[in-house]
């Protein structure tokens, strides 16, 4: 029996993208030895919030983390920042921000988060994903929730019609769920919290920053100086939470939704008639945080790719979804 050609929202948008950089994803099963900032973050963060939602201890998740990935993090500060400390501070922010927030999680499989899911969109094809949770709000409205870490908060134009919503809320209904009101976008920013300056005076600036109270508790901490002269500025600080924690409810459109989950199964078919066949590149301003790019600049200089693949890829046999996709583009 053929087995079914498995498809999801990010291998489809890698498709419609780019089909080279789909052939070196999913054909020749390329990644990046070292995912980036945004990356990492987005996937520590999405599963400590997942630990959080199923009574588990997200400072655990985040420990763990910072053992098996810490030494990588430390050796490459340029790139990667202080992460751990930074989503030790924003997360712990994050929990404060939403606590009683009247959101009910929906027991999934057990779980009030992450739900695994294969459905069959069309013969012989199957998508694959996992969606966040569903919730059920103050107002008895239920949510398909979506937690994504972002550097630049996306638009309006880019939710409502956004291809994993539209694909996910379709898919709810299919597995069996009672149809969700649309979709709850749970932002967070992954911005580093800036440290107050200290001043020549000894004291430290009070300067409007971005930052969390937490941070400025710490940095006054650190320079030896009373927690109490901030208060002002720490209330401030609080007051500025939403900079780093929105959620934007997005109402479900059954019009937009259905035509972009047929363009989903559209797509979906021409991804199975063609993969490993096509390879087509779309050289675009896209190319220019393709995680491919210096592959693609090595071939079309006539250069021997060699060297770059051994230096900065790797051969996966998990799926590319596994490796993290968390956060918005520009997270």
């Amino acid at each position: 029996m053929t087995k079914p050609f498995k498809v999801s929202q990010s291998k489809v948008k890698t498709w419609r993208k780019c089909r080279r950089a789909y052939h070196f994803k999913y054909v020749e099963k390329l990644r990046r030895k070292h995912k980036g900032r945004p990356l990492e973050f987005g996937t520590i963060a999405h599963a400590m919030i997942e630990a959080h939602l199923n009574g588990d201890n997200p400072d655990e998740v985040l420990e763990l983390a910072r053992k098996e990935r810490g030494h990588m993090f430390n050796s490459e500060l340029e790139h990667y920042g202080d992460v751990i400390d930074d989503l030790r501070i924003i997360m712990n922010a994050y929990f404060d921000f939403w606590d009683g927030d009247g959101l009910t999680f929906d027991q999934l499989g057990g779980k009030s988060s992450e739900l695994e899911f294969e459905c069959e969109i069309a013969s012989g094809i199957v998508a694959t994903g996992k969606i966040d949770g569903i919730a059920t709000s103050k107002q008895k409205l239920r949510w398909m929730v979506e937690h994504k870490t972002f550097n630049h908060l996306p638009s309006e134009d880019e939710r409502w019609r956004n291809l994993q919503s539209c694909v996910y809320l379709r898919v709810i209904e299919m597995l069996g769920f009672k149809p969700a009101d649309g979709t709850l976008w749970d932002y967070i920013s992954s911005k580093s919290p800036t440290e107050p300056r200290l001043l020549k005076s000894g004291r430290l600036s009070e300067k409007r920053i971005m930052t969390l109270p937490a941070k400025v508790i710490e940095t006054a901490k650190k320079h030896g100086l009373p927690v109490r002269d901030y208060r002002d500025f720490i209330a401030d600080t609080r007051e500025r939470l939403p900079s780093y924690f929105q959620r934007i409810y997005t109402p479900a459109k059954p019009a937009v939704i259905e035509q972009v989950f047929a363009d989903f199964v559209e797509t979906s078919k021409e991804m199975r008639d063609c993969h490993g066949k096509v390879k087509a590149r779309t050289v675009d301003r896209h190319c220019t945080y393709c995680e491919y790019e210096p592959l693609c600049r090595a071939q079309l200089m006539g250069h021997d790719d060699k060297f770059i693949r051994s230096k900065d890829y790797e051969t996966s046999t998990r799926p590319a979804e596994s490796h993290g996709t968390r956060g918005h583009k520009g997270a």
